[in-house]
Protein backbone atom coordinates (compact mmCIF):
# COMPACT_ATOMS: atom_id res chain seq x y z
CA UNK A 1 0.00 0.00 0.00
CA UNK A 2 1.15 3.32 -0.94
CA UNK A 3 1.28 6.14 1.37
CA UNK A 4 2.33 10.13 0.10
CA UNK A 5 2.94 12.88 3.43
CA UNK A 6 5.62 15.19 3.32
CA UNK A 7 7.58 16.31 6.52
CA UNK A 8 8.77 19.95 6.61
CA UNK A 9 12.07 20.35 6.52
CA UNK A 10 12.06 23.06 9.35
CA UNK A 11 9.45 21.71 11.44
CA UNK A 12 9.17 18.02 10.94
CA UNK A 13 5.47 16.48 12.41
CA UNK A 14 6.87 13.74 14.96
CA UNK A 15 4.12 11.93 13.97
CA UNK A 16 4.98 11.97 10.23
CA UNK A 17 8.36 11.36 10.95
CA UNK A 18 7.54 8.01 13.67
CA UNK A 19 5.43 6.71 10.13
CA UNK A 20 8.20 6.77 8.14
CA UNK A 21 10.75 5.45 10.60
CA UNK A 22 7.95 2.08 10.66
CA UNK A 23 7.50 1.53 6.99
CA UNK A 24 11.29 0.91 6.82
CA UNK A 25 11.87 -0.60 9.83
CA UNK A 26 8.62 -2.85 8.21
CA UNK A 27 10.94 -3.55 5.14
CA UNK A 28 9.03 -0.71 3.02
CA UNK A 29 10.90 1.42 0.43
CA UNK A 30 10.85 5.38 1.07
CA UNK A 31 11.51 8.12 -1.69
CA UNK A 32 13.17 11.69 -0.51
CA UNK A 33 14.21 14.38 -1.91
CA UNK A 34 17.30 15.01 -2.81
CA UNK A 35 19.40 18.17 -4.20
CA UNK A 36 18.79 16.86 -7.81
CA UNK A 37 15.70 14.62 -7.30
CA UNK A 38 14.52 12.17 -5.83
CA UNK A 39 15.82 8.48 -4.33
CA UNK A 40 14.90 5.62 -2.46
CA UNK A 41 15.63 4.31 1.03
CA UNK A 42 15.39 1.23 2.52
CA UNK A 43 16.21 -0.46 5.84
CA UNK A 44 20.39 -1.83 4.62
CA UNK A 45 19.96 -5.21 6.59
CA UNK A 46 16.61 -6.03 5.49
CA UNK A 47 17.20 -8.15 2.56
CA UNK A 48 13.74 -8.50 1.37
CA UNK A 49 14.08 -4.66 1.31
CA UNK A 50 16.46 -4.61 -0.62
CA UNK A 51 15.41 -7.05 -3.43
CA UNK A 52 12.27 -5.09 -3.79
CA UNK A 53 14.92 -2.08 -4.33
CA UNK A 54 16.74 -3.19 -6.46
CA UNK A 55 13.14 -4.89 -8.68
CA UNK A 56 12.14 -1.36 -8.60
CA UNK A 57 15.13 0.32 -9.78
CA UNK A 58 15.85 -2.25 -12.62
CA UNK A 59 19.45 -3.00 -10.97
CA UNK A 60 20.59 -6.79 -10.02
CA UNK A 61 22.09 -8.46 -7.96
CA UNK A 62 25.82 -6.96 -8.88
CA UNK A 63 25.32 -3.41 -8.75
CA UNK A 64 26.50 -2.25 -4.93
CA UNK A 65 24.52 -0.45 -2.91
Amino acid sequence: MAQFFEIHPTHPQTRLVRRAAEIVAQGGLIAYPTDSCYALGCHLGDARALTRLRRVRGLDEGHHL
